[in-house]
């Protein structure tokens, strides 16, 4: 027990020593003490509780969350992004994974998330699906449904959506979050949020 004592105690002491010192600032009695003041007065408190990365899923849904709540720019023409997802629909019917995949950046930095699994790249996404779906049994017929397209920059859109497939056995859906580009080649998927 005095081993535990004597390892907080200089602990104890550097912040009595720390409330001495703000307690001793010039701000008159019963103000607040400006944070800039605080942050000064104890440099070593800045620092002190070192930043932990964001979980890849929780940075995904919010910046879904934050897009997909962005204020709708006037004006733009959303026709463009619906024309995208309407023919990816088209394709998947149609038992055809690339031109689904067409709707996709084909970059190594697209990016596919769904339940715990990050799919990095064109081609990786691609092989998924065609891995997952290898039969038109398996694909179903996929349908979009409650699209709301809101555009935070220009060159820049988030599709918020819901889909389903109808196959002969079960009718699984979710919901996705898409973040598009304007790219030299159109609107492309550069990042694909599915559960």
């Amino acid at each position: 027990m005095a081993e535990a004592t004597a390892r907080t105690s200089p602990r104890r002491e550097q912040t009595r020593r720390r409330i001495t010192r703000l307690s001793n600032c010039s701000q008159p009695r019963g103000q607040p003490v400006p944070l800039r003041r605080t942050l000064d007065a104890t440099p070593d408190l800045r620092n002190s509780v070192p930043m932990r990365p964001m979980p890849f899923r929780v940075l995904i849904v919010s910046l879904g969350a934050l897009l997909a709540t962005s204020a709708p720019t006037q004006g733009v023409d959303r026709n463009p992004i619906r024309a995208v997802l309407d023919a990816q629909v088209a394709a998947w019917n149609r038992g055809d994974i690339n031109g689904f995949m067409e709707a996709y950046a084909r970059s190594p930095k697209t990016t596919f998330v769904a339940g715990d699994e990050v799919t990095r790249g064109w081609q990786t996404v691609r092989d998924r699906y065609a891995k997952k779906y290898d039969s038109r049994e398996k694909m179903g017929t996929l349908t979009f449904s409650e699209v709301e397209i809101t555009f935070p920059e220009n060159d820049i859109a988030v599709a918020l959506g819901s889909w389903s497939l109808q196959r002969k056995n079960d009718r699984p859906h979710g919901k996705f979050t898409l973040l598009l580009r304007h790219l030299p080649q159109g609107w492309r998927i550069v990042l694909d949020h599915t559960s």
